[in-house]
């Protein structure tokens, strides 16, 4: 038991000094805090621009070709929708704020 209650008065030292040490040295915080986000910064930028700079994309031997078939299935299931859509624009209906007469 009285070793519980000192291991729990060293926590209690160690994350006071923990905690006041930057709250006493902010600048020292301050600047360790900027060369934490430099790093990660430099990290990314390596990860993202530099490496892929470095490695070749795979260059793929087969070219795109259109399918003229396709497009002109694509082409007719626009134009009748096209169509269905224009035939629901010509209805007239009846405006429920006019007065009746």
């Amino acid at each position: 038991m009285i070793m519980n209650k000192e291991f729990i008065l060293k926590l209690k030292n160690i994350g006071s000094v923990l905690l006041n040490s930057p709250a006493r040295n902010p600048i020292f915080s301050v600047a360790f805090l900027f060369l934490i986000v430099l790093a990660l910064g430099a990290l990314i930028f390596y990860r993202y621009d530099i490496l892929v700079k470095a490695s070749q994309p795979k260059i793929t031997a087969e070219a795109v070709q259109f399918e003229e078939e396709l497009y002109r299935q694509i082409l007719k299931e626009w134009q009748t929708r096209d169509e269905r859509s224009g035939a629901v624009d010509s209805l007239k209906y009846i405006d429920p704020f006019q007065e009746k007469r």
